[in-house]
């Protein structure tokens, strides 16, 4: 005997669950959860939709993350940056590896900086950069840096090229600056970031208003 089941999953169920995970955290007293919910309560300030951007600027200033840095060459470094305005792009940071050269903290893998980025082809160039934050001290300790290194996979794996997230590229920030701060529960911060995750990258979008089942009995 085969029954078609029709389960109707609303638009929007993932985001109410994992509201209520958030109060119930609040709830706790936990000092990181009060942190990373009062960090959070701009977030729904952004835009909630992802949407494909126009790749016309050209030489100007982005903040952005960096995913992944890979060595080039001699002293090049190829980045992944996760960006406000430009989603995830791929840029080379030409002599970042210097010594002395002024990209060279701003190349470095979990580094937040203002990028400014000259498209050439399906390639950035990084130009110059402003380091916001490195996160450099993430490297000092192992379950920070395995952490850390976790979620910008996760990131990186999850997001697509040319494509924003404003509320994931600020909770990413937000989480990569609690993994530096000391007597902090990591595991319960990396918890978070994932039950908010599933939210932002629109996990919801990837069902029908209407999904029919068939189950045989």
């Amino acid at each position: 005997l085969t029954k078609n089941i029709i389960i109707t999953v609303r638009r929007g169920f993932f985001k109410n669950w994992t509201n209520l995970c958030w109060e119930v955290f609040k709830k706790t007293g936990s000092i990181e959860a009060y942190l990373y919910l009062s960090d959070c309560k701009n977030l729904h300030e952004e835009t909630d939709e992802l949407r494909e951007i126009d790749n016309t600027d050209d030489n100007t200033e982005h903040p952005g993350i960096v995913l992944k840095a890979v060595r080039y060459k001699e002293n090049d470094v190829i980045l992944t940056l996760f960006t406000r305005k430009l989603g995830k792009v791929s840029a080379i940071a030409k002599g970042a590896k210097r010594n002395k050269s002024s990209l060279l903290s701003s190349a470095q893998l979990f580094s937040y900086a203002n990028y400014t980025l000259k498209r050439k082809g399906n390639m950035y160039t990084v130009n110059q950069s402003d380091t916001i934050k490195s996160f450099y001290d993430i490297s000092y300790d192992i379950e920070a840096f395995s952490y850390a290194t976790y979620i910008t996979k996760l990131v990186e794996g999850s997001t697509c090229e040319n494509q924003t997230n404003n509320r994931l590229f600020i909770l990413l920030a937000q989480t990569l600056y609690l993994y530096t701060q000391e007597n902090t529960d990591k595991k319960f911060i990396t918890r978070a970031f994932e039950l908010k995750f599933l939210d932002y990258i629109a996990l919801d979008q990837l069902w029908t208003d209407v999904v029919a089942v068939e189950v045989r009995v």
